[in-house]
């Protein structure tokens, strides 16, 4: 429930707006089987809701508009995956899923410089996503921790519109990738991670000069704990290649960045 009109204009007082109430309820069913040890093959399919966040809804100082009257998300999803997680210390998930989505809600740009979320009639998404997660020990009392994560999206607008019906949604890349390395070594940790997305199209047209460039940004981290428990140093170096990336069509995320602070947790 929530009762926002949207941003006060210039010269004009604020009001109050018509309270607003959505209210979605659904059966969702699930399966898991596990035929021999260290393997799990499951399914699920229910209704799936998503309400507008804060800054679709109002928007965030000079970057996205806000849209008061978006409505939410609706639909189905079902998925199917396999785990396996022999008794060897590695674990593998990978699941498929698909979404019939009513009122899918997208980020359209709205001007040079600014963005906006709008809903469209209908959307269908389908993907795979794939969990990778090891540890195994190194010379020198050091232990090798490794996280990767792989997803593939094509999310096609499937609404009523003879001009976007097969388009691909913007600002949803087709795949996605991170990867965490961790390096432990007593009180050190080491920490490197990569994250690689591929180019979107910032426009519903899907024409070849409007998309955004795909990227590869590598982060490292150093940290070590001090004075016993509870104290921590860390520094850390955010896109070490410095390279000049975007994530939304207009917007380039920060170059090479330091960061040092040290930390203190009460037990």
């Amino acid at each position: 429930t929530y009762d926002f009109g949207g941003p006060v204009r210039w010269g004009e007082s604020a009001g109050e707006a018509q309270e607003t109430t959505h209210r979605d309820e659904g059966a969702t069913f699930g399966l898991r089987v596990t035929p021999v040890d260290g393997l799990a093959i499951k399914a699920n399919r229910g209704r799936v809701t998503r309400l507008p966040t804060f800054p679709e809804l109002f928007g965030t100082n000079s970057v996205q508009d806000g849209n008061p009257r978006l409505r939410p998300e609706r639909g189905l999803q079902w998925d199917t995956g396999i785990e396996i997680a022999p008794r060897a210390p590695i674990r593998v998930e990978s699941t498929y899923f698909e979404r019939l989505i009513e009122d899918q809600i997208y980020l359209l740009q709205n001007s040079q410089r600014t963005v906006k979320a709008d809903n469209l009639d209908r959307a269908w998404v389908r993907g795979v996503e794939t969990v990778v997660l090891t540890t195994m020990p190194l010379p020198a009392e050091t232990r090798l921790e490794v996280q990767a994560n792989y997803t593939w999206t094509e999310a096609i607008d499937v609404g009523h519109s003879r001009t976007y019906h097969g388009k691909r949604i913007p600002n949803l890349p087709r795949n996605e990738a991170y990867v965490s390395s961790l390096f432990r070594r007593g009180v050190w940790d080491l920490r490197w991670e990569v994250i690689a997305r591929s180019s979107s199209f910032w426009h519903r047209y899907n024409q070849e000069e409007q998309k955004t460039p795909g990227s590869v940004i590598h982060d490292l981290s150093l940290e070590r704990s001090l004075f016993g428990e509870g104290w921590n140093a860390r520094i850390e170096i955010r896109n070490i290649g410095d390279e000049r990336t975007e994530d939304i069509d207009g917007y380039p995320l920060p170059g090479r960045t330091v960061h040092a602070g040290l930390t203190w947790i009460a037990s």
